[in-house]
C-alpha cells in the first residue's frame, strides 16, 4: 500500500483523495497491528516470556511509530497539492517526505516482518504454554519417589521414579578403561536422552512444580542420569555409545548445573543452526560423559576419581576440532561456577577458540549487555574443590586475567547474539526450533 501510493503520486495528476485513503489504510492497519501486540503483551507471563513479551513490545511500538510517520506523510503531500509553496518550502517538504518514506520502509523490514500468521501463532502458543502448564497431581507419592528441590535447595514437591528407556544399554566396558578424552557422546545422542527425560511423567511434575524452564541439570542428575545409569558403571555417554570405540572429544561444552534444561537444549541447536556444527560431533558434557551415581560399581569411578584423571584439561591440551562452546541461560551466572571458571583457565592455556551459545526465545541484547562482565573471583564449588581450582588458576595469571578474557568473548557473542535475532525477523525463521534436531 505504501508504495502504490507512493508511485500513485508520482506517476500523474491523480486525485490525493485517492491516495489519502490508502494512506488512512495503511495508518488503520497500523494501529491494529499496535494494539493488538500491546493486548498480547499485557497477557503474557511477566515471569516466563521475557523474550516473548519483549517482542511483541518492540512491534507494538514500530507500527505505532509507522502510523505517525505516515500520518506526516500524508499531511507532507497534501501540503504539496493543496497550497503553492515557494522553492525552500518545497525542498523541505520532499526532505521530510523522504525520510518518513525511507523509515517507514525500514520499520516494515526491521521489526514488522515480524506480523505473520505464523509468527503470531508461535508467540501465542508459547505466551499460553510456558506459564502454569497443567501438571499431573503430585500429591499422591509414592514409595519411588524423589524430592524436587528449587534452587535455594528447599524442598517443593515429589516426583515419581522415572521408566528407564528401552534403548539405553544397560551395560558397557566401564569408565576405568577408557581414556579420560574419549568420554564423548554426539549432539544427536545429547538431544535424544534430553528429549526422552523430557517425555516421562518425571518431567511433568518436575515442570509442575518448579515451571519448565526452572527444571536445571541439577535436576536431570537426580531423576534420570543417575537412577538410568545406577550400577552400569558407565556413564550416558559410555553406556551409549557401548557397542563402538571410543572417539575423542571434538567440541568441549562448559556449562553451569544450575542452567536451565529447556535453554540448553536450545543452545545445543544452535551449535548446528548459527555454527554449523554437524550432528554427530562428540562433545564432552560432564552431566552426561561422567559417571555420577557413586555406588562403587564394578569398572565404575566415584566423582573425585575422575576428576583426578583431569578430563578437562586433557581434553582441552589435545585441541578439539570445534574449539569450546559456553552455553549460558537464564536461570543463572555460567561463571558463578568455579569449575567453568577452570575450564575457560585450561582453554586460554591450550589457546583454543571459546564461543558463547544461547536461546533465542529467552535472551535479549539488553539482557545479555547487563551481564557482560564478571566476577570469577566470586565462583564457587564445593569446599574440597575450592582450594585447589583457586590454586590452579591464581598459578596460570589469575582472576582478573580470567575476567578481561570471559568480557572479550561475551562482546563477541553479543554480536552473534543480534546477528541471530536480525536473521529470525528477516527470514521469519526460528533457530531454536529443537524439533530439527
Amino acid at each position: 500500500l505504501l508504495v502504490v501510493a507512493c508511485l500513485l503520486s508520482v506517476i500523474g495528476p491523480i486525485s490525493f483523495i485517492i491516495i489519502d485513503l490508502i494512506y488512512i489504510m495503511q495508518i488503520f492497519l497500523l494501529v491494529m497491528v499496535s494494539c493488538r501486540f500491546r493486548r498480547e503483551y499485557r497477557r503474557t507471563d511477566r515471569q516466563h516470556n521475557q523474550q516473548t513479551r519483549q517482542r511483541m513490545q518492540e512491534i507494538s511500538k514500530a507500527a505505532a511509530i509507522c502510523a505517525f510517520l505516515l500520518l506526516a506523510l500524508m499531511a507532507s503531500s497534501d501540503i504539496f497539492d493543496l497550497v503553492a509553496v515557494d522553492g525552500n518550502l518545497s525542498l523541505l517538504l520532499a526532505v521530510i517526505t523522504i525520510i518518513c518514506y525511507a523509515s517507514t520502509l525500514y520499520i516494515i523490514v526491521r521489526d514488522l516482518s515480524q506480523v505473520t500468521h505464523r509468527n503470531i501463532k508461535r508467540m501465542k502458543k508459547r505466551s499460553a504454554a510456558e506459564p502454569n502448564l497443567e501438571r499431573p497431581s503430585t500429591t499422591n507419592a509414592t514409595q519411588n519417589s524423589n524430592p524436587i528441590r528449587n534452587k535455594e535447595g528447599n524442598v517443593v514437591g515429589m516426583a515419581s521414579a522415572a521408566p528407564r528407556p528401552q534403548w539405553l544399554p544397560s551395560a558397557g566396558s566401564g569408565m576405568a578403561s577408557v581414556d579420560a578424552y574419549c568420554w564423548s557422546l554426539s549432539i544427536h545422542q545429547w538431544v535424544q536422552f534430553i528429549k526422552s527425560c523430557m517425555a516421562t511423567d518425571t518431567w511433568l511434575e518436575l515442570a509442575e512444580a518448579k515451571g519448565e524452564y526452572n527444571i536445571s541439570m541439577y535436576d536431570v542428575n537426580t531423576h534420570f542420569v543417575i537412577p538410568w545409569t545406577r550400577g552400569t558403571g558407565c556413564s550416558v555417554a559410555m553406556l551409549l555409545n557401548s557397542e563402538s570405540d571410543p572417539s575423542p572429544v571434538q567440541l568441549m561444552v562448559s556449562h553451569s548445573w544450575g542452567g536451565s534444561v529447556m535453554e540448553s537444549l536450545r543452545a545445543m541447536q544452535s551449535l548446528i543452526a548459527l555454527h554449523f556444527v554437524p550432528g554427530d560431533t562428540r562433545i564432552f558434557f560432564c552431566t552426561l560423559s561422567m559417571y555420577q551415581p557413586e555406588d562403587d560399581s564394578p569398572g565404575g569411578l566415584s566423582i573425585s576419581e575422575q576428576l583426578n584423571l583431569n578430563p578437562f584439561a586433557k581434553i582441552i591440551e589435545r585441541q578439539p576440532e570445534y574449539g569450546m562452546f559456553v552455553f549460558h541461560t537464564t536461570l543463572c551466572e555460567v561463571y558463578e561456577r568455579l569449575w567453568c571458571v577452570h575450564e575457560v583457565d585450561e582453554a586460554l592455556k591450550a589457546n583454543i577458540s571459546i564461543y558463547g551459545v544461547f536461546d533465542l526465545e529467552r535472551w535479549t541484547e539488553a539482557s545479555f549487555k547487563e551481564n557482560m562482565k564478571v566476577d570469577t573471583k566470586e565462583s564457587k564449588c564445593n569446599l574440597a574443590d575450592q582450594a585447589m581450582l583457586t590454586h590452579l588458576i591464581e598459578e596460570g595469571g589469575g582472576f582478573p586475567r580470567l575476567d578481561k578474557c570471559i568480557f572479550n568473548f561475551r562482546k563477541k557473542s553479543k554480536k552473534d547474539l543480534r546477528l541471530a535475532m536480525q536473521f529470525e525477523q528477516v527470514f521469519s525463521i526460528n533457530l531454536s526450533d529443537t524439533q530439527e534436531v
